[in-house]
């Protein structure tokens, strides 16, 4: 018993110093990893930065026929130069009418380009591919139908690519606000935590997690990472193994926290769809290939299982609880700094306020979470 409840407290601590670590990568992330933007003029008559090359936007969507009227308005807005930006809206088989809408807006529109994939070709990855594949720009900028994005978006990227030679740029994935219930809370504290983790580590040099929802990368590294990309296997995960590829492969990943680049997408509205979505992101990690990648999913799979047994054990051994607690504490307050973190850098700190009550739900939704990424293959839509 006591072998066990040793094992127990050294896997909490050790969870909680990689949260604490992960943290201080932020503060160095903000310190000299964020470029100031490089914003540019609202007039649509000015030329792209010479030098900056063209940049193409991918937006691959399926069934979007809610969404797409806000993200085209967003892209709309961009201020960056209109010589040098194009948009791409790939429609992946849609059959709610959103591939109608797509290609009657996109006519008479420049910037705009419309494609469908072929009866052979489905899915996010195909939709990228077929995307990158009709690019003129040199980078490319990729993001999700049900997101909302900021006018300064492109010029954001487009500065972090200048500034600091990137081959990949991450950035900030959180939820709008809609009704601020204890589930909503839940998932947004759940994808800041995540965030903090991606903007963490690739401060520290270790690029842990990134969303295909706010990436950009080269045209040649898109290329070059399709090796580790088991697409025929994986169907989802295509921002996680362009990671993957790209710490392979050497190249330079710089993660942009600017305000400016924040990308924001509407909850889910359900239980199911939550646990649904977070399973399809978990199911992947056993391809990685990526041993830190793979020891940090490892050590807080075993951390959540041992804080969701913890309460069984003191009941079970009462004395115990002089060592679980103050270790508990400890993880739970390095999990804390690290959303005060990240909220700081979204502008939704206020949402910290509910921390306590959304942790007792936490641990059990993050139970089903990792059983079911187990036993699940992800696909892009369900």
């Amino acid at each position: 018993m006591w072998i066990l409840l040793f094992i127990a407290l050294i896997l909490i601590l050790l969870d909680a110093l990689m949260l604490l670590r992960l943290g201080s990568g932020l503060v160095k992330a903000s310190d000299f990893l964020i470029p100031e933007p490089d914003l540019h003029s609202r007039n649509s008559g000015r030329p792209a930065p010479e030098g900056a090359g063209k940049v193409t936007l991918i937006v691959p969507f399926r069934n979007e026929i809610r969404h797409l009227p806000r993200i085209v308005k967003d892209l709309e807005a961009q201020t960056w130069p209109e010589d040098g930006v194009e948009f791409i809206l790939v429609n992946d088989h849609s059959e709610d009418g959103s591939g109608s809408w797509a290609q009657a807006y996109v006519r008479g529109r420049a910037r705009f380009s419309y494609m469908e994939l072929t009866e052979s070709e489905r899915g996010k990855k195909s939709a990228l591919a077929a995307g990158v594949r009709s690019a003129r720009g040199d980078w490319i900028i990729q993001t999700d139908a049900d997101c909302s994005l900021g006018p300064e978006f492109v010029a954001a990227h487009m500065a972090a690519r200048s500034t600091t030679g990137a081959d990949l740029v991450a950035g900030l994935v959180t939820t709008q606000k809609g009704k601020n219930g204890i589930l909503e809370r839940l998932e947004r504290l759940d994808l800041l935590g995540l965030a903090g983790v991606a903007a963490g580590s690739f401060a520290l040099g270790r690029p842990l997690l990134c969303s295909g929802a706010n990436l950009s990368y080269s045209r040649e590294l898109y290329l070059g990472t399709r090796a580790y990309d088991p697409v025929a296997e994986v169907a989802s995960g295509d921002d996680m193994f362009m990671m993957i590829g790209a710490r392979k492969l050497g190249g330079t990943l710089v993660y942009l926290t600017a305000p400016e680049a924040v990308v924001s997408t509407e909850p889910v509205g359900s239980l199911q769809a939550l646990v649904r979505q977070r399973i399809r992101w978990g199911a992947k990690a056993g391809r990685y290939r990526m041993p830190d990648i793979q020891a940090v999913a490892l050590l807080t799979l075993l951390t959540h299982f041992v804080l969701l047994l913890m309460p069984w054990l003191i009941w079970l051994r009462p004395e115990v609880w002089v060592w679980l607690i103050p270790g508990f504490a400890a993880r739970t307050f390095a999990q804390w700094l690290l959303l005060y973190r990240t909220a700081g850098y979204t502008g939704q700190r206020c949402d910290l306020w509910m921390f306590l009550p959304v942790l007792l739900f936490y641990y059990p939704f993050m139970a089903l979470v990792m059983t079911g990424s187990l036993f699940k293959k992800g696909k892009w839509k369900y």
